[in-house]
C-alpha cells in the first residue's frame, strides 16, 4: 500500500469521525408543536370603562380583562391552563401604549413587564380561576387619544405548553381602535 493511499484512508475516516462526533454534539431536532391547537381569536377580553368619547383632563378610566384558567377554545377541550403549563403569570402584549403614556398608572391586578414598553404581567387568581389583568388610568395627558385595541395573552410553559390569545378592547371602531378626547 503506497503513502498517498494509506493516507487518504486516514483523512477519509477522520472526516467521518468528525461529521459524526459533530451530529452528536448538535441539539437535538425540536419537538414539533401543533401551534394552531394553541392558538385561539377571542374578541373583547378586555374592556375600557367608561369608555367615552370624551373625558377631561383628572379622569380615571380603568382598563381590565381576565381568561378563564379551564379554557374552552383550543383543540383539547376545556384544557387547564395553570396545569398544563405550570405558568402562573401570563404575559399580556398589547398596543395601547399610547393609553399609558404621560398619564398615572395604578396596577390592581398585574404589573409592568420588564424588557419592552407594551408587556406586562398577567397573574393566575384562584379566586374565579382566572388569569386577570387590571390597572387604573388618571388621564393627565389631554388631546386625542388613538390607538390600537389588539393585545396577545401568552401563557408559555415548557416544549409545546404554550398558549395564546389574540384579543382585543372591547367598543373599538372599524379599524380595531379606540379613540377619544381628553379634554382640559
Amino acid at each position: 500500500m503506497n503513502y498517498s493511499r494509506a493516507m487518504g484512508i486516514k483523512i477519509h475516516y477522520l472526516a467521518i469521525a468528525i461529521l459524526f462526533f459533530g451530529v452528536l454534539s448538535c441539539d437535538p431536532p425540536r419537538e414539533f408543536c401543533d401551534d394552531m391547537g394553541t392558538f385561539a381569536r377571542v374578541s373583547d377580553i378586555f374592556i375600557l370603562e367608561p369608555l367615552q368619547d370624551t373625558y377631561h383632563k383628572g379622569d380615571v378610566v380603568t382598563l381590565k380583562g381576565s381568561i378563564a384558567n379551564i379554557s374552552p377554545y383550543f383543540a383539547e377541550p376545556n384544557v387547564n391552563l395553570l396545569e398544563v403549563t405550570g405558568v402562573d403569570t401570563a404575559w399580556l402584549i398589547g398596543g395601547a401604549t399610547a393609553l399609558f403614556d404621560d398619564n398615572s398608572i395604578n396596577y390592581i391586578k398585574g404589573s409592568k413587564r420588564e424588557g419592552a414598553s407594551n408587556w406586562y404581567n398577567m397573574p393566575y387568581s384562584e379566586i374565579g380561576d382566572k388569569y386577570e389583568f387590571e390597572v387604573n388610568i388618571t388621564l393627565n395627558r389631554t388631546g386625542t387619544y388613538n390607538f390600537h385595541s389588539s393585545y396577545l395573552i401568552d401563557i408559555i410553559g415548557e416544549g409545546c405548553n404554550t398558549y395564546n390569545f389574540d384579543t382585543n378592547i372591547a367598543g373599538a371602531n372599524a379599524d380595531s381602535r379606540i379613540e377619544f378626547e381628553v379634554l382640559e
